[in-house]
């Protein structure tokens, strides 16, 4: 998902919680319920039909992605590494 975002792609993919990590409903692409293939259509379907949601739901997507990088990454695990240290230290 974070590759079709990096590349300024939208992305459909199922509401699960792994996926909600990297998909932002009708901000970065759509989430739709696991299993309703209805609603996977429909979400294509208008992604054909209108152009300019492909344009904005893209830039969001790529700007979503810029944050995912390494630097992020180590921040963000210093900070929980941090947090967990100072439950342990609070015993």
């Amino acid at each position: 998902n974070l590759e079709a975002a990096a590349s300024g792609t939208p992305v459909i993919a199922s509401n699960s919680p792994g996926i909600r990590e990297s998909v932002k409903h009708d901000e970065t692409g759509f989430l739709v319920p696991h299993g309703d293939v209805a609603a996977m259509a429909a979400c294509m379907r208008r992604l054909s039909d209108e152009r300019t949601l492909v344009e904005h739901l893209g830039a969001n997507a790529r700007r979503f992605a810029e944050g995912f990088t390494w630097v992020n990454a180590a921040k963000e695990t210093e900070a929980h590494l941090r947090e967990v240290v100072g439950r342990e230290e609070g015993r």
